[in-house]
């Protein structure tokens, strides 16, 4: 009980772990891209399940890394990293439902698309504490629907060999 008091009066409630919140999120939609892709190829001897779960083992080490680079109690990292898989496991999910919704109705949900998409991104990685019209949330939006739409028309053999840049976002994005 007494660790528990001593985490929540001494978490960091802004500033550098907050960033490690949307840092999380913003590596953990490009792995997502990524599985995404991976999914939809022919799995070179059964192991796309297994090249997942190494991506987001190694996704979690890192995570846990910059929880520890931000004055979090050394008892509470791993119930800090608890915490922002929820919040990142939250926005997968949602980008699941939005990108399976619109892979299934196609030119039926073009329209709908662009914003879902951006009601995810604005509930799940900025966790609704910006404007819902804030020109960053937007540039969000465009971002994750171009690196999607990249992704999944990259020709196999760039994917395999990983020859590809990904798409470029403005810094002020993610601010």
């Amino acid at each position: 009980k007494k660790a528990e008091e001593l985490h929540w009066n001494t978490k960091p409630k802004e500033g550098k772990y907050q960033e490690v919140i949307l840092r999380s999120c913003w590596l953990c939609m490009h792995v997502w891209v990524i599985d995404r892709r991976m999914r939809t190829l022919p799995s070179p001897m059964g192991v796309w399940g297994t090249v997942s779960l190494s991506m987001y083992e190694r996704v979690w080490d890192m995570i846990r890394m910059w929880i520890m680079n931000c004055n979090v109690p050394a008892m509470a990292v791993n119930q800090e990293l608890g915490h922002i898989q929820e919040i990142v496991f939250a926005l997968l999910r949602s980008l699941d439902r939005v990108h399976d919704s619109y892979m299934l109705l196609g030119q039926t949900a073009v329209d709908q698309y662009p914003g879902r998409l951006k009601h995810v991104l604005w509930t799940q990685a900025y966790l609704g504490k910006r404007p819902l019209d804030d020109p960053a949330v937007y540039r969000l939006t465009t971002y994750m629907a171009r690196l999607f739409s990249f992704m999944m028309q990259l020709p196999p053999h760039d994917f395999y060999t990983g020859q590809f840049r990904w798409p470029e976002l403005p810094e002020e994005a993610l601010e």
